[in-house]
């Protein structure tokens, strides 16, 4: 697994507050549940020495607007006085539940316990258009959780298959739409290259149709071209991509 991300935790410095929210069953009531979950760890914590402005800013991770993601897929986060320096989601099938810890050291233990049982992908359709982007998570026992998938294109809302008359000959109308398909391979590139930074993903699996994954390889960084693993098969509208790419995964 990639832990380069913690080294920025373990040398912030200071006394560490490491908070565990177990993953729960979405309910009606998640915002309540939520509340009365971190109000009594927020009184641990508050009780072992830690002050109201590191508090505070787990405040501003746990207590959102819209609290269903954190209620349901649960968190690992650590403060201390700079702010939040670790906000992870965390499963909780080993047991541990919810915690609160504070002290000398982050109390990642049952993080880095989870982590070493899945495997973090960035999986990516490409397509002339964009691609479909999503995150998923690979245990050893090969059971899979994903992300909703999100589409990225360029900023350039021109249908690249809209057809085109008057003056434009046939060369300006290819040179018009590789400049699109371009432009949407860099967009699709720059927003990979955020997920595997900001998630510290273990691989980068490419595939979709030939033009659109050729123009998104070509502008990869060299960080996602490290960790990238790409699949001749699979398109948005190829009923077999789905399962080519799910065993290439696995394996």
């Amino acid at each position: 697994m990639n832990h380069s991300h913690l080294r920025t935790v373990y040398e912030s410095g200071g006394t560490y507050a490491t908070v565990y929210l177990e993953g729960r069953t979405p309910s009606a009531d998640a915002e309540t549940q939520l509340r009365l979950r971190w109000s009594e760890l927020r009184d641990q914590l508050s009780e072992s020495g830690a002050e109201e402005s590191l508090l505070e800013s787990i405040d501003a991770i746990i207590l959102v607007d819209e609290p269903t993601e954190v209620h349901t897929d649960g968190r690992t986060i650590v403060a201390n006085s700079q702010g939040v320096l670790l906000d992870e989601h965390w499963d909780a099938a080993l047991g541990d539940g919810d915690a609160a810890h504070y002290g000398d050291v982050p109390e990642l233990g049952a993080y880095l316990r989870q982590e070493s049982r899945q495997f973090d992908v960035v999986l990516v359709i490409a397509g002339q258009d964009g691609a479909a982007v999503r995150e998923l998570s690979v245990t050893p026992d090969r059971e899979r959780i994903e992300n909703e998938p999100v589409h990225v294109t360029g900023d350039n809302d021109e249908d690249i298959n809209k057809p085109r008359r008057g003056a434009y000959s046939h060369n300006q109308i290819r040179r018009r739409v590789d400049e699109i398909i371009k432009d949407n391979a860099r967009s699709v590139a720059d927003f990979v290259d955020r997920l595997i930074t900001d998630h510290a993903s273990d691989a980068l699996v490419l595939a979709g149709e030939v033009q659109g994954r050729t123009a998104v390889k070509a502008e990869l960084s060299a960080r996602a071209e490290e960790m990238l693993h790409e699949i001749s098969e699979g398109g948005d509208e190829d009923e077999g991509a789905e399962e080519a790419i799910d065993v290439a995964i696995r394996t």
